[in-house]
């Protein structure tokens, strides 16, 4: 697996880039300086073609899966072991030099560093090979053709900082967090620090809103007097572009106000304009009881608001995984089936399909009788119905992301995916990914230690031992588990509609079986590959759609 900055223009899989090409580039791009690529590849397969030190290695690519400088991982760094690694990637612009460095079992930044290499010193210039307008950062991986590996991207994180003046030239620092697994559930956590030149343009912010939305316009004035000139004492929660407060208009109504910040809007003024124009074009024009109600918006002087439904029991995540959470199975249930329902109508029950694409605890909103409306749809496409798969953007949140995401293609299966997920948090009041390595705790991927228990018939092992009523509502959990599973396998086709996730959370649902073990598996208590199992796919009202 690589870490890559690339150009716009070759971010689409080349052909014929299987095997040590890691899916950068073919024999044709090979050497080639127009190709501008920078890679840091994590290698644990041996292709001494390509000048491998060892199988287990770390490389620094430039236009070339033949690595400028190299750096043995043996011991505790060795990437075929059961170790959890954290990883740094930083390049100095000031020195023109990269710097990797590892710790295991620790987040804590070592001061040695395991490869370092000069590009000056190679002859290379680091502004010339990222040279281009726009560049597309991400991960690529690729094995031989009869050769099978899992991969899974935790998460990562990539942000920009100015620094100062290098050679008469702004430099711009870059970091990168991420955290994945390679068979093994390796884990890494890379900073990456280079010179990125990028032209910069003045944005101007319009807003042009559809005459069918009708919503209510509000004044930045009557918003910073309904929240007290947004006062911290007010504020719910903090996001990535935006905080979220409560406030109180003038007819005594109750409103949670999401203010988008203004600095980080311009900081990356696409994105995050792009998910608020979203949010009033979808859940604008939507009722259900099941979804968070929009009562109005503000755009005024670069002031981006948007106004819903107060719910004061705020969000699932903050009761599910505090320890102190006092959620029974009978509110548990209830809240999976509003989600369930919630889903269900965007899917199948409007004029277009509506795609949320950030299913999650975080975006599961509780009222006052503990009632669930789903929320936040920043991420949200509308597509027509009858269609396949869509090409789009991968976002969503770690953990919650259906394969296929990874791929660029999403269907509303991907959803189906993420609220299998939800459904296991749900259970089991665990996170779906944990960076915990505590013996106590049974795994760090939820989905691979409930797949496991299930296949074993040891469902209930897997449940919240907070639940009271586990024993005698026993049945109920174990549908809710093997539903979670089968809405969790890796072919979209396999997976229930959201229709048929609602039936089979009802009562007197029969039990489904658990779903086979996936043709390759990622739990860390297997370690490598299990070629066993090949279940068929998921009938229930289902329409079978084999687009993926």
């Amino acid at each position: 697996m690589a870490f890559m900055l690339v150009p716009e223009a070759n971010m689409r899989l080349p052909k014929n880039s299987y095997g040590f090409y890691m899916g950068l580039l073919n024999e044709t791009m090979q050497g080639n300086n127009s190709t501008h690529m920078l890679a840091v590849e994590f290698d644990d397969v041996l292709n001494t073609d390509v000048g491998d030190p060892s199988a287990s290695h770390a490389g620094v690519d430039i236009n070339s899966v033949i690595s400028v400088a190299t750096a043995n991982l043996t011991g505790e760094f060795n990437l075929t072991a059961n170790y959890t690694l954290t990883a740094w990637i930083e390049y100095d612009a000031t020195t023109d030099c990269l710097e990797v460095r590892m710790a295991s079992n620790s987040t804590e930044r070592p001061r040695e560093f395991l490869l370092r290499t000069n590009f000056s010193s190679r002859g290379w210039k680091l502004s010339g090979v990222l040279n281009q307008e726009r560049m597309y950062v991400g991960f690529s991986a690729a094995t031989g053709q009869d050769c099978f590996q899992f991969h899974r991207l935790y998460a990562w994180n990539f942000t920009m900082s100015r620094v100062t003046k290098c050679n008469g030239v702004d430099c711009a620092v870059v970091k990168v967090l991420v955290a994945l697994s390679v068979a093994l559930a390796l884990v890494l956590m890379v900073a990456l620090a280079m010179v990125v030149f990028r032209r910069t343009k003045k944005i101007a912010y319009t807003i042009h809103m559809p005459e069918s939305v009708g919503i209510t316009r509000f004044s930045f004035k009557e918003l910073r007097s309904a929240t007290r000139g947004f006062s911290k004492k007010l504020l719910l929660g903090r996001g990535g572009f935006a905080s979220v407060y409560k406030g109180t208009l003038k007819d005594r109504t109750a409103v949670a106000i999401k203010y988008l910040n203004r600095d980080k809007a311009e900081a990356d003024s696409e994105s995050s304009i792009a998910q608020f124009v979203a949010e009033i074009r979808v859940i604008g024009q939507l009722r259900h009881r099941n979804l968070v109600g929009l009562k109005g918006f503000c755009f005024e002087r670069a002031k981006f608001c948007l106004v819903y439904e107060y719910m004061p029991n705020t969000s699932l995540d903050k009761h599910l995984f505090d320890p102190k959470g006092k959620l029974e199975w009978h509110q548990r249930l209830a809240i999976l089936r509003g989600v369930a329902e919630g889903l269900a109508f965007l899917h199948e029950g409007w004029q277009q399909r509506v795609l949320h694409r950030d299913v999650k605890a975080a975006n599961v909103l509780l009222d006052a009788s503990f009632g669930a409306k789903l929320g936040d749809f920043g991420f949200s496409k509308l597509v027509d119905h009858g269609t396949g798969s869509w090409y789009m953007t991968a976002v969503g949140t770690t953990g919650y992301m259906a394969p296929e995401l990874y791929t660029g293609r999403a269907t509303e299966r991907s959803d189906v995916y993420s609220f299998g997920i939800l459904a296991l948090e749900v259970v089991s009041g665990r996170r779906a990914t944990s960076l915990s390595k505590d013996k106590n705790d049974e795994d760090s991927v939820l989905l691979d230690w409930v797949r496991e228990l299930a296949c074993d018939g040891r469902d209930m092992e897997a449940v919240d031992a907070r639940l009271h009523e586990a024993a005698a509502r026993a049945e109920d959990i174990v549908r809710a588990i093997r539903l979670g599973l089968h809405c969790c396998q890796l072919e979209p086709y396999k997976r229930p509609t959201m229709r048929a996730c609602c039936q089979l959370l009802q009562s007197n649902a029969a039990c489904l079986e658990a779903p086979p073990m996936p043709a390759i598996v990622s739990s860390p208590s297997v370690r490598g590959l299990s070629l066993d199992g090949s279940g068929e796919g998921f009938n229930v009202d289902d329409d079978a759609n084999h687009s993926s």
